[in-house]
Protein backbone atom coordinates (compact mmCIF):
# COMPACT_ATOMS: atom_id res chain seq x y z
CA UNK A 1 0.00 0.00 0.00
CA UNK A 2 1.68 3.20 -0.67
CA UNK A 3 1.37 6.40 1.14
CA UNK A 4 -2.14 7.97 -0.73
CA UNK A 5 -4.22 4.56 -0.52
CA UNK A 6 -2.75 5.11 3.48
CA UNK A 7 -3.92 8.60 3.76
CA UNK A 8 -7.84 7.50 1.98
CA UNK A 9 -7.96 4.04 4.54
CA UNK A 10 -7.50 6.07 7.19
CA UNK A 11 -9.83 9.14 6.81
CA UNK A 12 -11.83 8.18 4.92
CA UNK A 13 -12.40 10.77 2.37
CA UNK A 14 -13.93 12.81 5.45
CA UNK A 15 -14.60 16.54 4.56
CA UNK A 16 -13.21 19.43 6.10
CA UNK A 17 -17.01 20.14 8.22
CA UNK A 18 -16.97 16.29 9.53
CA UNK A 19 -13.76 17.39 11.38
CA UNK A 20 -14.70 21.12 12.54
CA UNK A 21 -18.58 22.17 11.64
CA UNK A 22 -17.49 25.87 12.46
CA UNK A 23 -14.93 25.62 9.21
CA UNK A 24 -15.67 28.35 6.36
CA UNK A 25 -12.46 27.96 4.36
CA UNK A 26 -9.01 27.25 4.27
CA UNK A 27 -6.64 28.69 2.38
CA UNK A 28 -3.08 26.45 1.53
CA UNK A 29 -0.24 29.26 0.01
CA UNK A 30 3.23 27.07 -1.37
CA UNK A 31 6.32 28.89 -2.56
CA UNK A 32 9.54 27.45 -3.67
CA UNK A 33 12.18 29.15 -2.53
CA UNK A 34 16.00 27.69 -1.74
CA UNK A 35 15.70 25.09 -4.73
CA UNK A 36 19.27 24.81 -6.90
CA UNK A 37 17.88 23.31 -9.62
CA UNK A 38 13.52 23.61 -9.57
CA UNK A 39 11.65 26.71 -9.61
CA UNK A 40 7.71 27.05 -9.82
CA UNK A 41 5.81 29.95 -9.45
CA UNK A 42 3.57 30.15 -6.09
CA UNK A 43 0.64 27.95 -5.91
CA UNK A 44 -2.70 28.66 -3.70
CA UNK A 45 -5.46 26.03 -3.01
CA UNK A 46 -8.63 27.26 -1.47
CA UNK A 47 -10.77 24.37 0.64
CA UNK A 48 -14.19 24.49 0.92
CA UNK A 49 -15.99 22.94 4.30
CA UNK A 50 -17.14 20.08 1.74
CA UNK A 51 -13.36 19.48 0.61
CA UNK A 52 -11.74 16.44 1.61
CA UNK A 53 -9.31 16.70 4.50
CA UNK A 54 -7.20 14.47 2.62
CA UNK A 55 -4.54 18.04 1.22
CA UNK A 56 -1.40 17.15 -0.68
CA UNK A 57 0.25 18.69 -3.48
CA UNK A 58 2.57 17.22 -6.09
CA UNK A 59 6.55 17.53 -6.55
CA UNK A 60 7.82 20.44 -8.77
CA UNK A 61 10.61 18.57 -9.54
CA UNK A 62 9.58 16.82 -13.33
CA UNK A 63 11.25 13.27 -12.63
CA UNK A 64 10.31 13.01 -8.92
CA UNK A 65 9.70 9.75 -7.90
CA UNK A 66 6.74 8.97 -5.02
CA UNK A 67 7.12 12.49 -3.78
CA UNK A 68 4.55 15.24 -2.93
CA UNK A 69 3.90 17.45 0.00
CA UNK A 70 0.87 16.03 1.77
CA UNK A 71 -1.16 18.53 4.35
CA UNK A 72 -3.72 16.06 5.54
CA UNK A 73 -2.46 15.44 9.28
CA UNK A 74 -1.56 19.20 10.31
CA UNK A 75 -4.71 20.13 8.64
CA UNK A 76 -6.60 17.72 10.38
CA UNK A 77 -4.82 18.77 14.11
CA UNK A 78 -5.28 22.55 13.22
CA UNK A 79 -9.48 21.58 12.64
CA UNK A 80 -9.39 19.69 16.01
CA UNK A 81 -7.69 22.94 17.67
CA UNK A 82 -9.55 25.37 16.07
CA UNK A 83 -5.75 26.39 15.41
CA UNK A 84 -5.92 29.51 12.59
CA UNK A 85 -2.76 29.51 10.60
CA UNK A 86 0.26 27.48 10.31
CA UNK A 87 4.06 28.48 8.40
CA UNK A 88 6.19 25.42 7.98
CA UNK A 89 9.13 24.32 5.35
CA UNK A 90 8.58 20.91 4.02
CA UNK A 91 10.91 18.90 1.90
CA UNK A 92 9.93 16.28 -0.70
CA UNK A 93 10.78 12.68 0.69
CA UNK A 94 10.40 11.25 -2.88
CA UNK A 95 13.45 10.43 -4.76
CA UNK A 96 14.79 12.21 -7.64
CA UNK A 97 14.32 9.87 -10.47
CA UNK A 98 13.02 6.04 -10.93
CA UNK A 99 16.77 5.33 -11.41
CA UNK A 100 17.80 6.35 -7.88
CA UNK A 101 14.59 5.56 -6.13
CA UNK A 102 16.14 4.15 -2.62
CA UNK A 103 19.71 5.90 -2.84
CA UNK A 104 18.63 9.79 -3.72
CA UNK A 105 16.12 12.08 -2.48
CA UNK A 106 14.59 14.52 -4.12
CA UNK A 107 14.96 16.97 -1.76
CA UNK A 108 12.91 20.24 -3.05
CA UNK A 109 12.16 22.63 -0.55
CA UNK A 110 8.54 23.80 0.01
CA UNK A 111 7.69 26.60 2.28
CA UNK A 112 3.78 26.66 2.96
CA UNK A 113 1.56 28.67 4.89
CA UNK A 114 -2.22 26.83 5.84
CA UNK A 115 -4.86 29.63 6.90
CA UNK A 116 -8.48 28.37 8.25
CA UNK A 117 -11.31 30.72 8.71
CA UNK A 118 -14.39 29.48 11.00
CA UNK A 119 -17.80 30.62 10.66
CA UNK A 120 -17.89 32.14 14.34
CA UNK A 121 -14.24 34.77 13.60
CA UNK A 122 -15.28 35.57 9.71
Amino acid sequence: MNKLEYLYRIHRNKSLAEINENISSVKVNLSYTDNDEYASKPKERILSPDSSVICYFDCINPTCTKGYIDFTNKLRDMLLRNEESFKHQETCDGYQDEERVNQYGCRVKIQYEIKIVYKDNS
